[in-house]
């Protein structure tokens, strides 16, 4: 059996790639006879998010934010620069096949997870991560934890979406919200699933984790503007004496606000990344996947709202029982969560029956799991 995924692999963020090496890990893991390699489609959006120094300028984006961003590229491109050929580094062991020789013939396309049917960020609806691509095919297509993000479709688009829909033989979405969405456009059952990085255990996280040495430290892991994140960060590691691990540009700029040593990891790769969480003594981040591996390693964190509502935290949190770690947007941490622990002990025990859920579901998507029913 051979099969295709198709993600935001190339994009140099941490969540995409380490979804994109969970989805290869699972597949690997739940279909023995399967041979797994990711489709190596990107997209110009993609390209032109990610280049090196500024990106092209696009119709309807203010000059004033234009010039902006080139002179903070400019200034970074160095750090940048690394970051850029860390990730390449590591998106070479995602064995990716190339859509520049002929057609690729796939058993199945795996589209997921990530955002890849959020309109806004594709520029429309891109057909490919519907699994209608004109560089492969396929006998069979699964989309597992679709996310749309904060994309609505319009009258026009809710009929191509449902006419790829109507393709597909097994959707499963990574929110409620989005679900119900998929849902009434498709009129079929949309199960909520667990996104690929939680379907993965902490022990085969911790073998692909690259450690480094640093003395006792917090995180902060900031992809919003919402300063309430930085300052709750420098105050709690002010009163516990720890360093600040900085994953953003941020923590370059905040270096004279406080005597506390900030170190910035922005060009981390993603092993890196998943390896700074690990040790970490307290997790400060508004991120998604920064949410997901504090979770991974029962490490203490707080997960910030951005102005537009992150429905995929807010449900994983809700379903685990933690809500309360969640602090709304444009709002400072209730210091009371810091006189209380994460009861991890009930947190993993309902996260492993919502990842057998899950992986039964995801089985059952490849025609695997119907053999033991």
């Amino acid at each position: 059996m051979k099969v295709g995924i198709i993600t935001f692999h190339s994009a140099e963020n941490h969540g995409a790639f380490l979804q994109t090496y969970a989805s290869c890990m699972l597949i690997k893991k739940s279909l023995k006879n399967a041979t797994v390699g990711v489709l190596d489609y990107r997209p110009w959006y993609l390209k032109n998010t990610y280049r090196l120094f500024f990106p092209k300028y696009e119709k309807g984006i203010s000059l004033l934010k234009y010039v902006r961003c080139f002179a903070i590229n400019l200034i970074f491109t160095p750090n940048r620069l690394r970051r850029k050929l860390k990730f390449q580094l590591c998106q070479k062991k995602l064995n990716l096949i190339s859509l520049k020789k002929g057609t690729v013939f796939l058993d199945y396309v795996y589209m997921g997870s990530d955002q890849i049917w959020n309109a806004h960020i594709t520029k429309g609806i891109d057909s490919n991560y519907y699994g209608e691509g004109n560089d492969f095919q396929a006998r069979h297509k699964v989309a597992y934890a679709i996310s749309m993000g904060e994309f609505v479709p319009k009258r026009k688009q809710v009929e191509t979406i449902k006419q790829y829909c109507n393709k597909i033989d097994a959707i499963s979405a990574r929110e409620k919200s989005v679900s119900q969405v998929i849902e009434k456009i498709t009129n079929k059952s949309v199960e909520v699933v667990l996104d690929p990085t939680l379907m993965i255990e902490k022990e085969d996280w911790e073998k692909n984790a690259r450690y480094v040495r640093h003395k006792k430290y917090i995180v902060v892991y900031q992809l919003g503007e919402n300063h309430y994140i930085w300052n709750d960060a420098v105050k709690y590691a002010e009163e516990h004496g720890c360093n600040i691990i900085s994953l953003n540009e941020i923590g370059r700029k905040k270096r004279k606000e406080t005597t506390t040593k900030i170190i910035s990891a922005y060009a981390a790769d993603p092993f890196e990344f998943v390896g700074i969480i690990r040790n970490a003594e307290f997790v400060f981040t508004d991120s998604f996947h920064g949410t997901c591996f504090s979770l991974i390693f029962r490490r203490e964190f707080v997960t910030y709202l951005g102005k537009k509502r992150n429905e995929r935290i807010v449900d994983l949190l809700n379903s685990l029982g933690i809500a309360h770690r969640i602090v709304e947007y444009e709002s400072q941490m209730n210091r009371t969560i810091l006189k209380t622990k994460i009861q991890y002990d009930l947190v993993v025990n309902k996260l492993d029956k919502m990842r057998n859920k899950s992986l039964h579901y995801f089985e059952r998507s490849f025609g695997y799991g119907t053999k033991h029913e």
